[in-house]
């Protein structure tokens, strides 16, 4: 839970939410 709250954040500061979005829905797929 802590990895996939930090990805996020820094996803969101560096590139913004495009690349957050793909990494959550690819999580969310593996899942």
């Amino acid at each position: 839970m802590q990895t996939l709250s930090q990805i996020p954040n820094k996803a969101t500061e560096e590139n913004g939410g495009d690349l957050l979005r793909h990494s959550l829905l690819e999580v969310v797929a593996i899942w």
